[in-house]
């Protein structure tokens, strides 16, 4: 029987970003599965989570962090012959590939990625953005290069 799994990113919040990539990594290496899936955290209205971001108990990634986590997660992987899809509409990549075969060029796809967003946030890789005016801080927002907290 075929293994498949699917891991989201963003549930560890910010501060646990870094843990829950390299642990999630660290599951599927052990599982070695067939398939793995990685889809980007979408909060409901109505549910227990819509409820904590509105009320700041819980706060979502923005784009960077999302790609810094998945970065870290790819980073992590040891699964020989894994196939990996990061394909679905959740996802601010589409990264497609065989694992370990193809994780140089994953992780190339998310670097690039990374770039792009940065150019279309108005960020320098590395750099950060200290002064915004409010139709600056409208726009970063519509475009997910920062999230309200």
């Amino acid at each position: 029987m075929a293994l498949s799994v699917t891991a989201i990113t963003g549930l560890g919040g910010p501060d646990l970003l870094e843990e829950h990539a390299v642990k999630t990594a660290e599951a599927f290496n052990a599982m070695n599965p067939e398939y793995i899936g990685m889809l980007t955290l979408m909060v409901e209205p109505g549910t227990p989570l819509y409820d904590w971001v509105h009320d700041g108990s819980f706060r979502l990634l923005d784009q960077h962090q999302v790609l810094k986590e998945t970065e870290l997660l790819v980073q992590h992987f040891d699964s020989p012959g894994s196939v990996f899809r990061m394909n679905h509409a959740s996802n601010y990549l589409d990264l497609r590939g065989t694992l370990n075969q193809d994780q140089d060029a994953l992780l190339a796809a998310i670097h690039q990625g990374r770039s792009r967003i940065s150019a279309a946030c108005g960020l320098k890789a590395g750099g950060a953005v200290t002064r915004f005016s409010v139709p600056a801080i409208r726009r970063a927002l519509q475009a997910g290069c920062i999230a309200a907290q």
